[in-house]
């Protein structure tokens, strides 16, 4: 009598195909809120999120290392590349916010597998 083996590897599906998600900084911001909870950034863990500087000041996201990495300064004119590596809810977790500038200067996310 053979016995036949079946062995089962399960298959993980894995979206290659990740989005940039652009997001301006408009100008006269400056130390307000960059967003609110209603325009709300919205991605996919693995896109990239890219911010567009738009304002007069330097910027800088602050993060808890979710959705992405703490951001750099960026100056007028520059972007910044915020690649997702982490789901992130504001209305959950609270926003996020400009590093110069504290919590008031507000970055609302919505971030999700």
């Amino acid at each position: 009598m053979k016995l036949l083996a079946l062995v089962c590897i399960p298959f993980f599906a894995v979206s290659s195909f990740a989005s940039i998600v652009e997001f301006h900084i408009a100008p006269g911001t400056i130390s307000n809120p960059w967003n609110t909870h209603s325009t709300s950034i919205k991605a996919t863990v693995g896109d990239t999120i890219r911010f567009y500087n738009d304002d007069s000041v330097v910027h800088r996201l602050h993060t808890y290392g979710a959705p992405c990495e703490h951001g750099p300064d960026f100056e007028p004119g520059a972007t910044f590349d915020c690649v997702t590596i982490d789901v992130y809810s504001s209305a959950a977790d609270g926003p996020l916010y400009d590093h110069n500038y504290g919590e008031a200067a507000e970055v609302w996310f919505e971030v999700v597998k």
